[in-house]
């Protein structure tokens, strides 16, 4: 009977740690996926300040040539 007992405790305990598991996983995949939207909004501001810089610069020539 205490084998049986003991059987059913380490059954509760693998079924406990495989949800922990779970979580665990599925909380990394939310954070890999939060961090994959920032790494691609950093991108898209990144180009956004490259377009700007470059019309800044253009204005800064034509400013200099009509001087």
């Amino acid at each position: 009977m205490e084998i049986l007992k003991k059987i059913t405790e380490l059954k509760k305990i693998i079924n406990d740690s495989d949800l922990l598991v779970e979580d665990l996983l599925s909380t990394l995949d939310a954070q890999k996926n939060r961090i994959d939207n920032k790494e691609k909004k950093i991108l898209e501001l990144k180009e956004q300040v490259k377009i700007n810089v470059e019309k800044i610069d253009k204005i800064i020539e034509d400013y200099n040539a009509d001087s």
